[in-house]
């Protein structure tokens, strides 16, 4: 009945206006165009349900899903939800017109800056405290927050809430009920311990969402990571995450115990509305003035607090600014602190003493940005110890191996590590 709108679309002009541009992903339930309003002479986004890729007779149900969306989407009217334009239907065929955003979605940031500084969490889950308050207000239960489905707009740093292709009403009174008993809508990544046993998804699961969410923010890996959809239920239902102070001592009392809360197991010892948290975060936010977080010179989600409504510079100003601007080390990719040891490791068999100050002069960069026991920060953290003692300087390797022995014991996935490190003191002793 329906073909893919996928390339044979380009080009196509719907409703008189809406020019299919440039695909761009799948998206949810749907697939995402670039598109241009020839009326308005705006560029927007136009978002199709996946109906080639359903069974024909899942096609109405998903239908009727993509049309929950555009009433989700378009009751939520605050400034992080995004802005339905138009919703029509083209051979059969319906689609939703959207804003288009220019900014980058919280996953693409995060790889790009790791572990966030507390005000940069605080900035981004505010904000997205904002929508789900409102959203929450009306009865509207996401279902499906993580990093893919936050973005930050590049010259304001707005947080956006997207994708409500998920959205459950909870009182669904007069609506039909559109998930079967045995349905997880959702990512299992982020999802709380209820939805795996079965339960309908509540005001309760979406800030459990947001937890792993703010973690992953503050930690610089997930709250979880496995290879299967069984992993995560375990993980989810019976263990416990890494403890965020492990990865950031620094981090204030009254944060962690937060963070802590929405990661309950049990919905009943999680705040309880959307509202609660951002009170409680909001004393993280950057105060007016406060300079930009370092190498955040586009998509810097702390700028409405620290700068609101100032008038913004040209994209190509804040580019150039950035090749004159002193920096520490930084890293951008994971890759480059696995280089930063292969050369070290090279060093080392020459000059111990130079390659443990080729490591202490970015380690602090590679932890800020990491966190202290990223597997690859760890990986540099025990070479730094071997160039030390192999050096000669065995009070230093051991206070080394001692302090990455307090951040990794008790902690099952790195046993190995605490291992390694008490065999290294003792060697130091």
């Amino acid at each position: 009945m329906v073909e893919s709108v996928l390339k044979s679309r380009r080009g196509l002009v719907l409703a008189g206006r809406y020019r299919l541009d440039e695909f761009l992903s799948p998206g949810g339930m749907g697939e995402i165009w670039k598109a241009y309003d020839e009326r308005m002479e705006r560029v927007v986004v136009v978002k199709f349900p996946q109906l080639h890729s359903v069974h024909p007779r899942g096609q109405r149900e998903l239908v009727k899903r993509f049309a929950q969306e555009v009433i989700a989407t378009a009751r939520v009217e605050v400034a992080g939800a995004l802005q339905i334009f138009d919703y029509g239907e083209e051979d059969g065929y319906p689609y939703l017109v959207m804003e288009y955003i220019r900014g980058l979605t919280l996953r693409d940031f995060m790889a790009e800056h790791g572990a966030l500084e507390l005000s940069v969490v605080a900035s981004v889950a505010v904000g997205i405290c904002h929508v789900l308050a409102e959203a929450h207000a009306l009865g509207i239960v996401h279902r499906d927050i993580k990093p893919e489905n936050v973005m930050i707009t590049e010259r304001e740093g707005l947080i956006k809430v997207l994708d409500f292709g998920i959205a459950r009403f909870a009182e669904e009174t007069g609506r039909t009920r559109l998930t079967k008993t045995g349905d997880m809508p959702g990512t299992v990544d982020y999802m709380a311990p209820e939805q795996f046993e079965g339960h309908v998804a509540t005001v309760s699961s979406d800030l459990y969402s947001l937890g792993c969410v703010i973690y992953e923010m503050a930690a610089g890996r997930p709250v979880f990571k496995g290879a299967s959809a069984f992993d995560y239920q375990r993980w989810h239902l019976y263990e416990s995450p890494i403890p965020l102070e492990r990865v950031n001592p620094d981090f204030p009392r009254q944060f962690l115990d937060l963070a802590d809360s929405l990661l309950s197991k049990d919905p009943a010892d999680r705040p309880g509305t959307a509202d609660e948290v951002n009170r409680c975060l909001r004393r993280y936010l950057p105060k007016s003035g406060s300079p930009a977080p370092e190498g955040m010179i586009e998509h810097d989600p702390t700028l409405p607090y620290s700068n609101p409504c100032a008038p913004m510079k040209p994209v190509s100003d804040a580019r150039r600014r950035a090749t004159t601007m002193p920096t520490t080390p930084v890293f951008r990719h994971r890759d480059e602190v696995e280089a930063l040891r292969r050369q070290a490791g090279e060093v080392m068999l020459s000059d111990p003493a130079r390659a443990a100050k080729l490591i202490k002069d970015r380690l602090p960069a590679a932890m800020r940005h990491y966190g202290r026991i990223d597997n690859h920060v760890l990986d540099l953290r025990f070479q730094l110890a071997e160039a030390l003692e192999t050096g000669g300087h065995r009070s230093e390797a051991f206070h080394t191996y001692k302090e990455a022995h307090h951040d990794t014991d008790g902690v099952p996935a790195l046993e190995r590590y605490v291992k390694e490190a008490s065999e290294g003191m003792r060697r130091c002793e």
